[in-house]
């Protein structure tokens, strides 16, 4: 089996330096954590891209609230984008929700418009927009058929989901969190999150048996 893999959650240069020297093997960047993370400042983006060697994420969420976009908010996403690209940035964390159910349509549009004039992109995360689906295991299934993942795929974009199973934490979402693990089947990575720390890691781990873990706290700061 292969080590697991510690994605840690950070806000400021500080907390990025200290997750790495402490063992974190990739972050994840956002501002406004309060309101479950978004895009942050391309200043704080490219100090931590120049102070770190793992790999940074970026999340992409132009606002607060839903993560049911209209068009205009598409046009402050793509404006997000620019900013990050312009930044160096080839980890993304972007997520949509339409009817109730992962929206694959606007993922791939975003995709598309990432790898606008050949603009590499190494990894896209679905981030926890997923846990307010009426569907998250048939959501999985039909990513998994879905032109979007045979694209991400044929481009060597490496895929994965960010989510608590649908609960407030991994821990009480553990069930779904393995079935989803089942579904994917190596296929798109699982990262399992809520109030997942370097204290309980171990627990974590025992009940979901999954290889990644994200958190606020999965290392020490």
């Amino acid at each position: 089996m292969n080590p697991i893999i510690l994605e840690s959650c950070v806000s400021s240069l500080a907390e990025a330096i200290l997750a790495e020297q402490n063992g974190a093997n990739r972050l994840e960047l956002c501002a406004r954590l309060d309101l479950d993370g978004l895009t942050p400042a391309s200043k704080l983006v490219t100090q931590v891209l120049d102070a770190v060697q793992i790999p940074v994420k970026v999340m992409i969420r132009s606002r607060e609230g839903d993560f049911s976009y209209t068009s205009k908010d598409m046009q402050d996403i793509k404006k997000d984008i620019d900013l990050m690209k312009a930044c160096g940035v080839t980890h993304f964390v972007f997520g949509s929700i339409t009817n109730k159910i992962l929206d694959l349509t606007q993922l791939g549009l975003v995709t598309d418009y990432i790898k606008k004039d050949n603009y590499p992109i190494s990894s896209l995360t679905i981030h926890k927009a997923i846990d307010t689906s009426q569907d998250i295991l048939g959501d999985i299934a039909r990513l998994l058929e879905s032109s979007f993942y045979k694209k991400a795929s044929a481009s060597a974009i490496q895929l994965s989901i960010l989510t608590s199973g649908g609960d407030n934490t991994a821990i009480e979402g553990s069930h779904v969190i393995r079935q989803m693990i089942d579904i994917a089947d190596n296929r798109i990575e699982i990262i399992a999150a809520g109030q997942i720390t370097h204290s309980n890691l171990h627990l974590v781990q025992q009940k979901i048996g999954g290889q990644s873990y994200h958190g606020r706290r999965i290392v020490a700061l």
